[in-house]
């Protein structure tokens, strides 16, 4: 028994999986991106407001929370993206006037 396995009960864990890129997952997730975006496009602009309000009022979370759980180039990619996420004085500065816009018409 190595002494690495003695520190951990006896059980080594086995390594995970790691990404297999292929092309299908690529065009897969390329063509989802688009159609999204697509429709954010063509939705009325209260509808564009209030889902860029949710999505950066999210990315803080999602990056805090690889923040915490990720390793290596993960961690230090969201340490660099939590300052960017964390501004957002121009959003705000509309979600008065839009949701006025949404209950009074």
């Amino acid at each position: 028994m190595t002494q690495a396995s003695e520190h951990n009960g006896g059980s080594e864990a086995p390594p995970g999986p790691s990404f297999q890129f292929s092309l299908k997952t690529l065009l897969v997730v390329t063509t989802s991106v688009a159609v999204g975006l697509s429709s954010l496009v063509a939705a009325p602009a209260v509808i564009n407001l209030i889902a860029a309000t949710c999505f950066l009022m999210l990315l803080p979370v999602v990056l805090t929370v690889v923040l915490v759980y990720g390793r290596g180039y993960q961690r230090t990619f969201c340490i660099g993206a939590m300052f960017p996420s964390g501004r957002r004085p121009r959003i705000t500065h509309h979600i008065g006037p839009a949701i006025h816009l949404l209950l009074h018409g």
